[in-house]
């Protein structure tokens, strides 16, 4: 019973993550071209003609995408699971076996939904710089906002490789790689999507399930990296405010 319990958990975090997957992209791309198809189309002089300032409409659109999606992904997630209990329930009663002790568990259900819930606040500070830098480079570019905002981490990547390759004569490290393109490119993701590997954790059967466990979620509270970049998030995401109130493209 409680290798069955274990592989019904691993089921369940596989079940979300084509969720997640979903949430990724259309968080990555909402965040890339809000604030750019607001210009392109015209519809930015509209939106200033109503009585909600830059600060009020770039913090809105970062809320869509660090909470309004994610609980809209978790809570279709929560309707694929008891989907699938339902037709797994389905034919395990028409096999004669009774599916409520080993399907229906209340508890393993609320553990699940409760860590998909709880990561939605972790993950939205450690996000926070990430999207703030995706709403920047949609703030200001006059065309192709999907490639600046990827272009231009990865080629100062590249700088900072060659650079460190110059000054110590010796191969370069990965930190600029993991903790500012790495974090860039999965800010969109939930925390599934995110090698948590500034504090290692003890080892699981259970990827998913220790992806999101209460150590790591803990973990990710107390990194500096966390702090640090909620405070590059904002001064980014000032920018971005600063951007729209004087840009309209006109």
């Amino acid at each position: 019973m409680a290798q069955f319990r274990q592989g019904l958990e691993i089921g369940l975090w596989g079940l979300g993550l084509i969720n997640q997957m979903v949430l990724y992209f259309v968080v990555l791309f909402y965040c890339i071209n809000t604030l750019y198809e607001e210009r392109k189309d015209r519809s930015i002089l509209f939106w200033k003609s109503l009585p909600a300032t830059d600060t009020m409409t770039v913090l809105s659109k970062l809320a869509t995408a660090v909470l309004v999606a994610p609980f809209l992904a978790i809570f279709a997630t929560m309707l694929l699971h008891v989907g699938f209990l339902v037709l797994v329930s389905l034919y395990a009663a028409l096999h004669g076996v009774n599916p409520l002790p080993f399907l229906w568990q209340p508890a393993l259900l609320g553990k699940v939904w409760l860590q998909m819930l709880a990561t939605v606040p972790v993950h939205m500070l450690w996000a926070i710089p990430g999207l703030a830098w995706l709403l920047l480079a949609s703030s200001w570019s006059k065309r192709v906002p999907f490639v600046w905002a990827l272009l231009i981490p990865c080629l100062a990547g590249v700088v900072y490789g060659f650079v460190e390759t110059a000054s110590r004569l010796s191969t370069p490290g990965s930190w600029f790689w993991e903790h500012i393109v790495g974090r860039i490119f999965s800010s969109p993701g939930s925390m599934l999507f995110r090698p948590w590997n500034w504090r290692e954790g003890p080892g699981t059967d259970n990827p998913f399930a220790q992806a999101v466990s209460w150590d790591r979620m803990h973990a990710v509270l107390v990194a500096p990296e966390t702090w640090i970049g909620l405070v590059v998030g904002v001064i980014l995401l000032a920018a971005a405010i600063w951007l729209r109130r004087f840009r309209d493209d006109s």
